[in-house]
């Protein structure tokens, strides 16, 4: 049988290291922009222009405040965002169109758990922001390590 406390107490110790985890982001976030870019393919820019549907719809997260986030598929640029619509929070991945020497946001969408460079992650992961991609999967390899040792 599990002891539900132990459960509790190793939720709560991944979710402080996760949020730890954010913090030291926001400190050093141009540091974790060049991993992004070498580990997840994830590139920032500022050349972004997201249309006035998509950004009525989005959710700010103080975790992954610059959406300006993008990933390449098949000759083709997408922005994974966080979503409120019809009552519900969503992650999807927009389609850009590139013009100009500007990414601007098209109406093509998928679900983020259909984009091929996310099928890797748990459909649990929260994929629209790779500071959130980084958070979850070193919290959760950290408790597993620890588990691995018997500690908790």
């Amino acid at each position: 049988m599990i002891d539900k406390n132990k459960n509790n107490i190793i939720d709560n110790c991944e979710t402080l290291i996760h949020e730890k985890i954010h913090i030291y982001q926001r400190y050093n976030q141009k540091l974790f922009d060049k991993f992004y870019f070498s580990h997840f393919a994830s590139v920032k820019i500022d050349n972004l222009m997201v249309g006035k549907k998509w950004n009525d719809l989005i959710i700010t997260n103080p975790d992954g405040m610059n959406i300006n986030y993008i990933y390449s598929y098949k000759n083709n640029q997408y922005l994974p965002l966080l979503i409120h619509n019809k009552n519900t929070l969503k992650q999807i991945v927009i389609k850009l169109d590139k013009r100009k020497n500007k990414f601007i946001t098209t109406n093509k969408y998928i679900d983020i758990n259909n984009f091929p460079p996310f099928k890797k992650y748990s459909s649990e992961i929260s994929c629209y922001h790779p500071n959130e991609i980084y958070a979850y999967l070193i919290s959760k390899l950290i408790i597993k390590n620890i588990k691995s040792f018997k500690i908790i």
